[in-house]
């Protein structure tokens, strides 16, 4: 049923899932995509998103409700070598103003590109959300008016107004205005005489003409449309968060950077700005698929659902990793994916991913999911039930005797296996407890994971705040390192006593991070270097090197002893000669 033994052991580089009964950490190379269905609260953030923040090697996208990853994990991105940038216009993580950013990607455009058109058609697609597909020509058509005047604003604005708060303020004029400034009019007629750019600046102004000639009609409608899906662009924190840029985009495909997308969890932000994560997950793609050669990215989509539908994230799925583009979405239920995709794009979704993550759920749609991928009995699957032989004394039986009660046995396990062949091995009702969340947990027991190659995986979550065991050496590694080294296993849970291969080895074990000690350099036989660490209780010895009869002499001082450590015999202590 769950084939764990033959899972991909974690490797730098691939994406972290979780641990298998042997505390073996596992990980799915990334040659596409992954996508996770978590239910809300279920630790999605603590066993996922977070611990490979904390681990991916290379450039993030990272969509970050409440800001909880970038307080969490910048300083390892930036231990990586990478360059931090925080949208957060709300001020909602608790992180330095150093890192804090802002964006703005219309001055970037280049108007003589044959790009360009498609790259304001795409900013303008990511500002007006589809709500109804019934509605998609009033959508194009607000759509269309929106990316003309953006246009418009780039190739005629002065530099410091090349923003969305222009575009905003020119949508919102008046027919007509008093005095020399310019009315909605009077931009329209010079507008509907700009051949430039394919002709998107001309369409938008004839639109706007009609728009304000007519007392009814889809024009209007169009100009309605676009007032209404930028609102949100009036709110003055927004506004500053779009007016000027701090790093460019394609720092995704040359550089080595990390881009937090925060907006507070709380309320109808998501809802009422969902529009401010389209705009950056859409200019971040167009960024990253302009040319094949360069960086790679993942794009950590966490509240995908929030997106709406993006056409290219289904239509163009299965290119994107030529271009460097992994994409992780997570939501809470197949019912949010199927909603935004209907069934053969979210099929696209599942196709085009190397792992398929499941856990917390609770509704029935995606237990039922999981539990049909999972399968069905077989009879090689049931286990045969205990005989249930009555005593007949083999001297005093007879052949017949003996053959009915074999026969009568074997029908009894081909009833019992026939009664259960064909049902679910795991019902959504026990699914749905193997991986919930317990009352007193901080995330669910268990993910199902079914990954590349038919492999499904049970896989343990292993939160950011628990020890990480990537680098995890096996227990007898250590018992071999006391054998050699003098150090009693007594203290095995205690503290670690490692040589340089080991720590070289093994730089972030579970025995590095929670040993009381740590060697970091074991000369021969004559000396030791005390490691620079807080929890090392000979910390006030750090640094010094020290010979082995004065180092165990120390050690036997503070060592603090693990009482519930197995009593073993003590190697004979090695002294210095």
């Amino acid at each position: 049923m769950f084939n764990n033994k033959n899972a991909r052991t974690y490797q730098t580089g691939d994406l972290f899932l979780g641990l298998d009964e042997n505390s073996r950490p596992i990980g799915i190379s990334t040659d596409r995509h992954a996508i996770t269905i978590a239910g809300s609260r279920s630790g999605k953030g603590a066993g996922l998103i977070i611990p490979n923040l904390k681990r991916w090697p290379d450039n993030i996208l990272c969509i970050d409700p409440k800001g909880e990853n970038a307080e969490l994990t910048y300083q390892d991105r930036e231990a990586m070598g990478q360059t931090v940038h925080v949208l957060d216009p709300f001020g909602s993580a608790d992180i330095p103003d150093r890192i804090r950013a802002k964006f703005n990607p219309l001055p970037s455009i280049d108007l003589t590109s044959n790009r360009a058109r498609q790259d304001i058609a795409d900013i303008a697609n990511g500002l007006i959300i589809s709500h109804d597909p019934r509605h998609m020509e009033w959508v194009e058509g607000a759509r269309s008016l929106l990316a003309g005047i953006i246009a418009y604003v780039i190739a005629d604005a002065p530099p410091e107004h090349q923003n969305f708060a222009s575009v905003r303020n020119m949508l919102m004029l008046p027919k007509e205005t008093a005095g020399e400034s310019m009315g909605l009019w009077d931009h329209a007629q010079e507008m509907a005489s700009d051949g430039r750019i394919g002709g998107l600046i001309r369409s938008a102004g004839v639109t706007l003409i009609t728009a304000m000639e007519a007392e009814k009609g889809m024009e209007k409608d169009f100009l309605g449309g676009a007032r209404r899906a930028t609102e949100w662009l009036d709110d003055d924190a927004i506004s500053e968060c779009l007016s000027d840029s701090t790093f460019q985009m394609s720092d995704l495909k040359t550089g080595n950077v990390s881009i937090y997308l925060v907006l507070p969890a709380g309320g109808t932000f998501l809802k009422t700005y969902g529009a401010f994560l389209r705009l950056f997950v859409k200019t971040a793609i167009n960024a990253m698929t302009k040319r094949q050669q360069g960086k790679r990215c993942l794009f950590i989509l966490d509240e995908f659902y929030s997106l709406k539908k993006l056409d290219e994230l289904s239509e163009a799925a299965g290119n994107f990793p030529s271009y460097g583009v992994h994409l992780w979405p997570f939501m809470q239920n197949l019912s949010q994916l199927t909603e935004l995709y209907g069934d053969d794009g979210s099929e696209t979704f599942f196709a085009n991913s190397d792992a398929h993550i499941f856990f917390g759920n609770s509704d029935i749609k995606t237990l039922d999911y999981v539990s049909k991928m999972i399968g069905n009995l077989r009879p090689e699957d049931v286990a045969e039930p205990p005989p249930n032989r009555p005593f007949i004394d083999p001297k005093y039986a007879t052949a017949r005797e003996l053959a009915s009660i074999k026969h009568e046995e074997d029908m009894k396990i081909h009833q019992h296996k026939m009664s259960v062949v064909g049902k679910p091995r795991i019902p959504p009702e026990q699914l749905r407890e193997m991986i919930s969340k317990p009352d007193d947990g901080q995330v669910a027991r268990y993910m199902v994971v079914f990954a590349r190659g038919g492999k499904t995986l049970k896989l343990a979550l292993q939160p950011y705040f628990l020890p990480q065991p990537e680098e995890h050496a096996p227990w007898e590694v250590f018992d071999k390192i006391y054998a050699e080294s003098g150090m009693a296993p007594k203290f095995r849970k205690a503290s670690f006593l490692l040589t340089k291969d080991i720590i070289k080895r093994y730089p972030n074990s579970r025995a590095a991070k929670m040993g009381l000690l740590e060697v970091v350099k074991y000369s021969g036989e004559t000396t030791i270097n005390i490691a620079k660490i807080p929890e090392n209780p000979l910390q006030r010895w750090a640094g010094r090197t020290l010979s082995l009869e004065e180092y165990f002499e120390k050690r036997n001082e503070y060592l603090i002893e693990d009482a519930n450590a197995p009593d073993r015999p003590v190697p004979t202590i090695k002294k210095s000669r």
